[in-house]
């Protein structure tokens, strides 16, 4: 039984770290400033889920005559995925400089336990 143990732990360490590390691609089709898509597409309990959203950041917003420029964004988070699924995006810190690049990425994957909202 040990023999069994130790390979199966080292394959599951494998997987996993593959895992951690896959990166999405924005699609860059889209040009105007948004979430694509604005809406996950459903997923099952138990199966195996993945999906990358395309970040189009803005470089700058007015309101009452006043400009702001938007130097950078950071992703904190994501509310409601359920558990069994998280994100990776394509930047290491979660941050993003729009003045730089307008575009950005996010994956969700994993098998979800429980059904999401």
């Amino acid at each position: 039984m040990k023999h069994l143990y130790i390979p199966f732990t080292v394959l599951f360490l494998i997987v996993n770290s593959c895992n951690l590390f896959s990166q999405c691609t924005p699609n860059q089709s889209y040009t105007a400033p948004g979430l694509y898509p604005d809406m996950l597409p459903d997923g099952t309990v138990g199966q195996f889920y993945s999906q990358d959203v395309t970040i189009v950041f803005f470089l700058d917003t007015t309101q009452s005559g006043i400009t702001c420029i938007a130097n950078e964004f950071e992703i904190y988070g994501l509310a409601g995925l359920p558990p069994g699924l998280s994100w990776k995006a394509n930047s290491a810190n979660n941050k993003f400089y729009p003045q730089q690049n307008l575009y950005g990425c996010v994956n969700i994957s994993g098998t979800a336990l429980v059904a999401g909202k």
